[in-house]
């Protein structure tokens, strides 16, 4: 797995140039949870590995990162949902064409209005719920919006099947895996408190509102990836420089 070693401003500088000139881009914020799944799941594997670009998603990969590589691992702690954020204020400031496929019913309900309210400049495109199977009037309404950005919140690992499945023929340049992205976007789920958000351990918040869903992803999973950091320490993966 290669990981590039890029800023917030690089990555949307990336994603402007790729709308530009209409070249497809597919990416995906790589986070501890996923790193565990494309290392014990081969199909996973496989699916990410047809992405274009893997960023790095939250304090633990940046801490991974600069254990194994010191001053040369991560310039910067990148955090996935704060980066989404990012690129919506982009696309307002750029007027730019987005389509949003995945989302709760609540978020799909919600999302429209915080999109009016918090990002005029954007035109929606489309927006529908997640779903764990892909219908070809869902790829057709896709390929006919002539979108700039598709983001996908799916879920892992549908999200990232669809896009290394169908996004030669989507029609749309830059095609994000978010996550639950769209549920923070659109108020259905409540981000962590600043304080929070800037120690990097959101997922302490996460756990206290979904404890049931998430307790086993992060008490068996951080002690799993720190094992697996360890390891990788005497066989180091590669960081490539934003390019």
């Amino acid at each position: 797995m290669e990981i590039s070693n890029s800023s917030y401003d690089e990555i949307i500088n990336i994603l402007s140039e790729k709308i530009r000139t209409n070249e497809r881009f597919t990416f995906h914020n790589v986070n501890a949870s996923i790193l565990l799944k494309y290392l014990n799941n081969t199909e996973f594997r496989k699916s990410l590995n047809s992405f274009d670009c893997l960023y790095s998603d939250g304090i633990g990969m940046y801490s991974a990162s600069r254990f194994l590589y010191g001053k040369k691992g991560l310039k910067q702690r990148v955090n996935g949902t704060d980066l989404y954020y990012r690129i919506l204020e982009n696309a307002d400031n750029k007027k730019l064409k987005c389509f949003f496929y995945g989302g709760s019913a609540q978020a799909v309900g919600l999302l429209p209005g915080i999109l009016k309210k918090n990002y005029p400049g954007i035109t929606v495109t489309g927006i529908i719920p997640r779903s764990d199977k892909t219908y070809d009037d869902t790829l057709k309404q896709i390929m006919d919006s002539s979108s700039d950005i598709l983001f996908a919140g799916l879920g892992t690992p549908v999200q990232e099947n669809f896009i290394a499945q169908y996004s030669g023929s989507l029609n749309v340049p830059v095609q994000i895996a978010v996550g639950s992205g769209l549920e923070f976007i659109s108020g259905a789920k409540k981000r962590a408190p600043e304080i929070f958000l800037k120690l990097g351990i959101e997922w302490i918040y996460r756990i206290y509102l979904e404890p049931l869903r998430l307790w086993k992803r992060y008490f068996f999973g951080i002690p799993a990836f720190i094992f697996k950091i360890i390891i990788f320490k005497f066989k180091l993966p590669t960081i490539k420089e934003n390019s």
